[in-house]
């Protein structure tokens, strides 16, 4: 009997852990794209993105200078042509990192665009990725499973002891 409660606390604190937000990777705009930038300024637009499922999606961006300084940016995400978010920075950085959440619906489009100037040549690296948010269950979900288990287990008890 010890040996099975032992198994029931060891499932139950397994649930536990899977009740993490899940992030599924669904595009990535641009890999480590090596960007040299021979004009003082760079910006890019991505072809509109057609999102198929509907849920909630983190679009994450990281821009990393391995040779000089940003001096502005300007970071954009656009969903059915309307803006949802806009950054914009001045002064001397190296890195820029950016993440938003937001709620699609099943056919959005998604279009992002980046730009930002520099003081010299900067050679450097993008990765922008849009990822699906998995849902996480309630904590009302647990405790009705672990009741239910609860149950399970006294009715055994009983069954064993008539």
């Amino acid at each position: 009997m010890r040996i099975l409660q032992i198994a029931v606390a060891a499932v139950l604190v397994s649930f536990a852990g899977l009740g993490q937000a899940a992030v599924v990777p669904v595009k990535v705009f641009e890999a480590d794209t090596a960007v040299v930038f021979n004009a003082y300024s760079f910006t890019n637009w991505s072809t509109p993105y057609t999102i198929a499922k509907a849920g909630e999606y983190s679009f994450d961006v990281v821009l990393k200078s391995t040779d000089g300084n940003l001096a502005t940016l300007s970071d954009e995400l656009f969903i059915n042509y309307q803006p949802l978010k806009l950054t914009q920075l001045s002064g001397y950085f190296d890195t820029y990192v950016g993440s938003f959440k937001f709620t699609a619906k099943d056919n959005d489009l998604l279009q992002y665009r980046l730009g930002f100037s520099v003081p010299y040549n900067v050679i450097g690296k993008v990765n922008i990725s849009l990822n699906q948010v998995a849902p996480v269950p309630e904590p009302e979900t647990y405790a009705l499973m672990g009741l239910g288990l609860v149950g399970l287990l006294a009715a055994r008890r009983r069954k064993l002891a008539a």
